[in-house]
């Protein structure tokens, strides 16, 4: 009898025994899987599932803290820290692509946590992404990288040697702040680079900043639709161009690019749109080139663009030879339509112009172009045209006022424009008769 209820003792203990090891490998209840790195060694995660990282990480070593070797992999930092040396290149915060083999990992989420003084980056993952809640500061490369189709969402990216934030085509970056990154003269810098086919959208993007002759902006873009961001104070301290917005090929709607400057780059622009652009309802003021001869730029259009509903003010300043301009219409076929462009700023030998036309082909009706302030020399002006022979540049149904020099100009290397129903207040220069003054819809008049 004792010996039988002795093997029942042993075979409970046995299957206890048995219980406890493999509750071990078992997930907590909702499905998570607990993991906390060392801290020299790098930390693999080698299969599918839902992984939760349960304490802060500071790294002793060069390695990356976290490599996801799997597809299909959800990472919750749980408001945790990941700390790197930030002294040896090699290295990421979270990383999932497999150098050795060249393999990149895929579907891949990675939220609420910081990950900061990394080498190469803070984060960087495959196609398919999705980093949500994420602080990326103080790393020496890329802030938050994803590669396609990724989205990336509230999350903050600053004080990062690189870009801030660096999403593949058709991805999504919104509700994202990105500031005061520093590459320190050895790559360009942006707040958000996007590939084609993106949406980015309401975004706070300030005082990123590049100290050589490399490209700085806010938002920079080849493609897709950039919406209701603050772009503002960005800046480059050589030659490479500055802006809130450089862009090609996109719907550029409803953002605030100001006080974005140079020290010597020749043109600043608040939002440069390049071919096959559809710009409307942004605010773009007070954007400026420190340079000698530098030009502050509101909105610059080049191809077969449309610009409306802008408003433009106080680009440029008046200190040396520099030149400021609401809208600058470098190209052909580009609509100008319903901005509001005033007291744009220039000194010495530079221009102050509400719009300035110096492409073919271009169509400039029902702005409000007024009160720009330039130097006697060369004057200041509501439109100003300057666009060479045969330039068939329409300006009609346009109000200017309280411009120095002349509401509207056609320059004296102008031919083959025309000016209709216009309403100014500081009148019209056609240059003679190289340019129609027409008389339909109806003759320009002055009040």
């Amino acid at each position: 009898m004792k010996y039988h209820t002795g093997g029942n003792l042993l075979s409970i203990a046995i299957f206890s025994l048995m219980f406890l090891m493999i509750a071990s490998a078992i997930p907590a209840g909702d499905g998570q899987i607990d993991i906390l790195p060392d801290g020299y060694n790098e930390f693999q995660i080698t299969k599918p599932g839902s992984y939760i990282l349960v304490g802060n990480v500071t790294m002793t070593s060069n390695a990356s803290c976290i490599s996801i070797r799997s597809d299909n992999v959800t990472l919750d930092l749980n408001g945790h820290i990941l700390e790197g040396q930030a002294v040896q290149a090699g290295n990421w915060g979270i990383e999932s692509e497999d150098i050795s083999s060249a393999k990149e990992y895929n579907n891949i989420t990675v939220t609420n946590g910081t990950i900061t003084k990394f080498s190469d980056g803070g984060v960087k993952l495959g196609h398919y992404c999705r980093i949500s809640n994420v602080t990326a500061h103080d790393n020496k490369g890329t802030g938050i990288k994803g590669r396609n189709n990724c989205t990336v969402e509230n999350c903050h990216s600053f004080k990062n040697f690189s870009s801030g934030i660096s999403v593949g085509k058709y991805s999504i970056v919104r509700n994202c702040t990105s500031r005061e990154n520093n590459p320190m003269g050895y790559d360009d810098c942006f707040g958000i680079i996007a590939d084609i086919g993106c949406v980015v959208e309401n975004n706070t993007c300030t005082g990123n900043k590049n100290s050589s002759d490399k490209l700085c902006a806010g938002i920079s873009m080849g493609g897709g639709i950039i919406r209701g961001n603050v772009c503002s104070f960005n800046r480059t301290e050589e030659f490479g161009e500055c802006g809130g917005i450089l862009s090609s090929s996109c719907v550029i709607r409803d953002n605030t690019c100001e006080g974005n400057t140079s020290k010597e780059a020749g043109f600043v622009y608040g939002i440069q749109a390049g071919a096959n652009s559809f710009v409307d309802g942004n605010t773009c003021s007070a954007n400026n080139s420190e340079s000698d001869t530098g030009t502050g730029i509101g909105i610059n259009l080049f191809l077969n663009c449309r610009a409306s509903n802008n408003t433009c003010s106080s680009n440029g300043n008046t200190q040396k030879n520099r030149s400021g301009i609401g809208i600058r219409v470098e190209g052909f076929q580009n609509h100008v339509t319903g901005n509001s462009c005033s007291n744009q700023l220039a000194d010495g030998t530079g221009k102050a112009v509400g719009i300035f036309v110096v492409g073919k082909d271009n169509r400039i009706q029902s702005n409000h172009a007024t009160f720009s302030v330039g130097p006697a020399a060369n004057g200041s002006y509501g439109i100003y045209i300057n666009a060479g022979d045969d330039c068939n540049n329409v300006v009609v149904g346009n109000v200017t006022s309280g411009n120095q020099t002349f509401g509207i100009r056609f320059s004296s290397t102008t031919k083959g424009g025309y000016a209709a129903a216009n309403l100014t207040g500081d009148g019209i220069d056609l240059n003679g008769t190289n340019n129609k003054n027409g008389a339909t819809p109806a003759a320009n008049d002055s009040f």
